[in-house]
């Protein structure tokens, strides 16, 4: 009984909440350029069209366009985010979100 009250303290400790990814306000048909890097995304890539822009850090620091047909039989993500120097903490929050 001890052992799995230790068990489920320990994935408590180790579970932290997944980042909310807020919304980016885009003009449909035109690139939209990240404020940080002044790096243009397209409103197309590889024929798919823009379907929405987010961050996940203050302001607009970790972003992620997706891209995908009518049907959604084809996706494309495209990530602008800062160099975290293998913080693994960060990665796995942020592929927690689209898992």
């Amino acid at each position: 009984m001890r052992v799995l009250l230790f068990g489920l303290a320990a994935l408590g400790l180790c579970w932290a909440p997944v980042s909310a990814a807020t919304p980016v306000e885009t003009k449909p048909g035109k690139p939209w350029k990240h404020k940080a890097t002044g790096a243009p995304l397209p409103a197309t890539l590889a024929g798919l069209p823009r379907t929405e822009v987010v961050y996940f850090s203050s302001p607009e620091v970790d972003v992620a366009a997706n891209y995908q047909n009518a049907d959604g039989s084809e996706a494309v993500t495209l990530y602008v985010y800062r160099d975290v120097s293998g913080s693994v903490p960060v990665w796995f929050d942020r592929s927690r979100f689209y898992i």
